[in-house]
């Protein structure tokens, strides 16, 4: 399956919430994905974590004018999950329009950073759930920025929304 990058975007956000920001979390990520398909978006690139991923990943794989594009960062990424997890995230990557693999190798260091370049390095776009704490999510969003990418933020902790231009043009 080819992408078209201009008409791509991916996600990352945080993996863990308290069960009160779940709900609203959920919205935001819908109400960006609805934005991004009136613009023209119509394939998404989930990492398939658990949280913002995979609740994207849901959202975009009920809606028959998307495609989802699940990118996989290694063999047996969900072998720690609960099993409800484990199980949701097999029934998203039934529902993708296409798995990629980035690596066959089990876990290693370095490769969920190595999933969000690739997922970033195929996009326009990238719509993240983050509250500025520094780890995955912050370098994920730096790194976009950096290539030259625009990212559509939802803060959790203050419910707004914020454009990051980037450092950068493509």
């Amino acid at each position: 399956m080819e992408l078209i990058q201009a008409k791509t975007v991916a996600f990352t956000g945080h993996r863990q919430f308290v069960a009160t920001d779940i709900f609203p979390v959920q919205v935001a990520l819908q109400r960006m994905i609805s934005r991004a398909k009136e613009r023209g978006y119509n394939s998404f690139i989930s990492g398939m974590a658990i949280g913002v991923d995979q609740w994207a990943a849901g959202i975009v794989a009920d809606d028959p004018d998307l495609r989802l594009i699940a990118a996989i960062p290694c063999k047996e990424q969900y072998k720690k999950w609960p099993k409800s997890s484990q199980r949701y995230y097999f029934h998203l990557l039934e529902k993708a329009d296409n798995v990629c693999y980035l690596s066959h190798r089990t876990y290693y260091h370095g490769c969920m950073n190595d999933r969000n370049k690739w997922m970033i390095d195929r996009c326009s776009l990238v719509l993240a759930v983050w509250d500025g704490r520094s780890g995955g999510t912050c370098h994920a969003v730096d790194y976009a920025l950096n290539q030259g990418i625009t990212v559509l933020n939802f803060d959790p902790t203050t419910a707004s929304y914020k454009r990051l231009q980037p450092v950068r043009t493509r």
